[in-house]
């Protein structure tokens, strides 16, 4: 039998390591699955708005979207995702070449959309 979306099993969502995100909630499911699915509604358009903002000029808005990014990605246990975003916003604080921030956006964006895909099963809050 198919598991309900509010029901898909934490330990199987593809680029999550639930144990990390359970250590950030301290073994609260219910407020890991919430936050997974806020971040999905949230962020599933980062590496969209961080190119925006570097065409913009607006290199310090970048380097916060980025940093959130990683951040939050990080404590959900998003980890393939949180290494794309630290990459991100190492050239969007002028620590790497900006000549890599073209790639680095595309592979952001692709893990990005996989973790987005993975949350899908959770359903909605």
């Amino acid at each position: 039998a198919a598991t309900p979306a509010a029901l898909q099993p934490l330990d199987s969502l593809p680029g999550i390591d639930a144990a990390i995100g359970r250590a950030s909630t301290m073994g609260n499911d219910k407020l890991y699955r919430r936050l997974l699915i806020k971040f999905r509604d949230a962020q599933h358009d980062v590496p969209a708005r961080i190119a925006d903002a570097w065409q913009a000029s607006d290199v310090q808005g970048a380097r916060r979207l980025a940093h959130d990014l990683a951040s939050v990605s990080g404590t959900l246990g998003a980890m393939q995702l949180h290494r794309c975003a630290r990459d991100l916003e190492s050239v969007c604080a002028g620590e790497a070449d900006a000549a890599r921030l073209p790639a680095l956006l595309a592979a952001t964006s692709v893990e990005l959309s996989r973790v987005v895909r993975s949350l899908q099963l959770l359903g909605t809050e």
